[in-house]
């Protein structure tokens, strides 16, 4: 959109009520080029297995906050379930791990993903030949698996095999195309079964932004012009080219989950003041009602800050929470050892 087309759209939302401003905002969905690249693989994937009728899986790593929740909602909207003469045609279904994660539980997810009132049986063979009959009856081509990284939370060594196991054979009688997202924990799962692990041959790491390196720094600082383009107010704040931009970056700890809620934040205090841009002011307000009591131990929107560094010290935002994007493969690499020890 050129900017006479942009101020148009923000035109708009004069006299916009607040509700209809944040529900604009949740449905926002601005990706990173990491994103991006999984997108265009799955779709690569799902043209494959049009033509060859075998699934293919992909592990996805991301930080927690890292926006794996919003990419499978747009993953939804992007293969939406769809009402045929004579059934339901539901190419991408997603569920998150269940407690406890056993080949029955999973199986009962995939039903109710589906939509199938019989998602409550108690016979792992029933349960799961009637999920795989009913992925293929509704051409589901991508099944979702988020929070991956639970699987080992909640299952010993030998219980892991047994959940790669299922994993495989859905894989393998399915047709289908898995696509397990976690954070580096998760890679555990496909790295202790071989079997599963020929099946899950790729890994994209869907990392936070290095916002201590100054590319990395660069690149936030785009995704928040990106949303600034989004944003529901009547003027621009120019937010990724002043200094707030930085203390965005660093408030939001570079993951978009963060830099979301201080934005919508932001946007409910601007708009209950009466105003259709965002200031430092309501950059203050709003840091401080996403992080309540750790907002007072150091405070990147004050005028006279210049600690650029995460703000992951004890009783800061996001102490005992980040790890960089260069360590996450060996982070993975050392729980999938550990996985392999005896128990």
């Amino acid at each position: 959109m050129g900017d006479a087309g942009m101020k148009a759209g923000r035109r708009d939302w004069a006299g916009v009520d607040l509700d209809q401003r944040l529900q604009h905002m949740e449905s926002l969905f601005i990706p990173h080029p990491q994103v991006v690249r999984l997108i265009e693989v799955l779709k690569e994937r799902i043209d494959r297995r049009k033509a060859t009728g075998v699934g293919l899986g992909l592990l996805g790593i991301a930080p927690s906050g890292g926006g794996k929740s919003t990419l499978i909602r747009h993953l939804h909207e992007r293969w939406p379930r769809r009402e045929d003469a004579d059934r339901t045609i539901v190419p991408f279904i997603s569920f998150s791990v269940p407690m406890p994660c056993t080949p029955l539980n999973c199986s009962n997810s995939v039903l109710e993903s589906l939509g199938d009132p019989l998602h409550h049986g108690k016979s792992t063979s029933e349960q799961t030949a009637r999920a795989i009959a009913l992925l293929r009856s509704c051409e589901t081509a991508v099944v979702a698996v988020d929070n991956a990284q639970d699987i080992p939370d909640r299952r010993a060594t030998r219980g892991i095999a047994v959940i790669g196991n299922y994993f495989r054979d859905l894989i393998n009688a399915g047709g289908l195309i898995l696509l397990m997202l976690g954070t580096a924990e998760a890679e555990i799962v496909v790295s202790s079964n071989g079997q599963l692990r020929r099946r899950i041959p790729g890994k994209l790491s869907l990392c936070g932004y290095e916002i201590d390196k100054a590319t990395g720094l660069a690149s936030y600082l785009k995704l928040i012009a990106k949303f600034e383009e989004q944003l529901p107010l009547c003027e621009t704040s120019g937010l990724a080219t002043s200094a707030l931009g930085k203390a965005l970056a660093f408030a939001s700890n570079g993951r978009i989950s963060y830099l979301k809620e201080l934005l919508m934040a932001a946007v409910r205090h601007a708009v209950g003041a009466g105003h259709e841009c965002i200031t430092r002011e309501h950059l203050k307000a709003a840091y401080v009602d996403v992080f309540l009591d750790y907002a007072s131990a150091i405070d990147p929107f004050a005028p006279d800050f210049r600690d650029w560094r995460y703000l992951n010290r004890p009783g800061e935002p996001h102490f005992d929470e980040y790890v960089p994007p260069r360590r996450i493969d060996r982070v993975a690499s050392d729980g999938a050892r550990a996985s392999r020890r005896p128990a």
